[in-house]
């Protein structure tokens, strides 16, 4: 997860959100060209999948919903709560704290599994529009700044202090 301070910012929940939904959209757009084929083949396996694919999909547009119902209200939802019930959405072993079990199996009906399977079944989506995140990391940005102050003093670290957090401070916000 990307983060200022350990969350995200609400940027780069934006661009989670763009992302998720170009992935969706190029995931129905195939499926519409696979479905029927897949399921004069297999039809039991190919409704299991649209089944899946719209259980999916409920859950991304409930979770993605309270991203537009914190724009639009008085009450706001933090980013990460948001970006924790987009995650979770799409990946059904993502915990409360924001990581994947390392053991934890792909599970049946997740984004990727969706994919993996309609692509074993047919081409795979075109995420050739799928846009990639811009949004600057504030923490990652203070921290390379700290370490040109401290390659730039004299002595190195020591005696900096606070012109170290100022400096970093200010590239920050440039």
């Amino acid at each position: 997860m990307p983060t200022l301070f350990g969350n995200p910012t609400t940027a780069e929940l934006d661009e989670l959100i763009a992302a998720k939904d170009a992935t969706v959209v190029a995931t129905t757009a195939q499926s519409a060209k696979t479905l029927p084929v897949w399921r004069a083949r297999d039809a039991a396996g190919a409704d299991t999948w649209a089944v899946q694919w719209q259980a999916l999909r409920d859950r991304y547009n409930a979770a993605r919903g309270l991203r537009v119902n914190a724009s639009s209200s008085t009450l706001s939802i933090p980013p990460e709560v948001v970006w924790h019930a987009i995650m979770k959405s799409i990946r059904q072993a993502w915990d409360v704290t924001g990581s994947l079990t390392q053991s934890a199996p792909e599970s049946t009906g997740d984004l990727q599994n969706l994919v993996r399977r309609l692509s074993a079944e047919g081409d795979a989506p075109d995420f050739s529009k799928v846009p990639q995140p811009v949004a600057t990391d504030p923490a990652l940005e203070i921290f390379k700044a700290a370490d040109v102050a401290v390659r730039l003093a004299p002595g190195g670290f020591a005696g900096l202090g606070w012109l170290i957090v100022a400096y970093a401070v200010s590239k920050m916000f440039k």
